[in-house]
């Protein structure tokens, strides 16, 4: 085990780096930072960097990465968050070409910049069944903030970014039916969606693309009361997944 002092040291430099979306897509690695994401990432990671106060983490990791026990200044260099948890690791990024899906059920990020909300609906899709994720025009899925909301739900999906186009064939080339969210659709809870089936998901501010909604076979929503305009696109998507997958009987 290795230990690193200098905020100026080249591997703190060069993970640092990958705070960044260039720098990501050159070095084809990610960082999970934070103890339980790094301790219940399903794949091993290349390098694991702490603090003195969590060495304990580090031991678990000898032998199946390098290893780096690390200064807070540091780590601090490496850190993306205000309040630092003093565990991060270095992951393999995997392949994100777009694919034809491997499960009943997908969910599909159109226009998703916000990284709180892709986070958030990874996480969902991960925890509901939705086993793909396709991403147009969305937040990096592998930038810190995204890692981090989707709480491991990086490693537990399998992720596709590509433009709409190519993400809707993929989609029918399995037979999918194409459901888009919006406030003027079909209330969820009196109908049943068939299945294989994908929802779309747009940006808060635009809704979904023009191309999905020439191309959706469907258009489902939420009810709401009072007035209330919308609902944030993280709990929109997640709500939906959790009506589709164990209410759609």
């Amino acid at each position: 085990m290795e230990f690193i002092k200098s905020a100026s040291n080249s591997r703190i430099k060069a993970v640092a780096r990958l705070k960044t979306t260039e720098g990501r897509r050159e070095s084809n690695t990610f960082v999970a930072e934070g103890v339980r994401i790094v301790l219940d990432a399903p794949v091993a990671p290349i390098e694991v960097y702490a603090t003195e106060d969590h060495e304990d983490v580090l031991r678990k990791f000898e032998g199946i990465a390098n290893t780096f026990l690390v200064s807070r200044e540091a780590y601090e260099k490496m850190s993306d968050t205000k309040s630092p948890q003093g565990v991060l690791a270095v992951f393999s990024r995997p392949n994100v070409e777009v694919k034809i899906p491997d499960s009943d059920h997908a969910i599909v990020l159109d226009g998703v910049s916000d990284p709180g909300n892709v986070g958030t609906i990874i996480r969902t899709a991960g925890a509901c069944g939705f086993g793909d994720v396709y991403l147009i025009n969305c937040a990096d899925c592998f930038s810190p903030k995204v890692v981090r909301s989707s709480m491991g739900g990086v490693f537990r999906v399998r992720l596709s970014v590509g433009d709409v186009k190519s993400v809707f064939d993929a989609l029918k080339e399995k037979n999918f039916t194409i459901y888009s969210l919006d406030m003027g659709g079909e209330n969820v809870f009196e109908c049943k969606a068939k299945l294989p089936c994908a929802l779309v998901v747009g940006s808060e501010a635009r809704g979904v693309s023009d191309y999905t909604r020439e191309n959706a076979d469907g258009v489902l929503a939420l009810p709401m009361v009072n007035d209330t305009e919308s609902l944030n696109a993280g709990v929109s998507a997640s709500t939906l997944m959790y009506v589709i997958k164990f209410s759609n009987k």
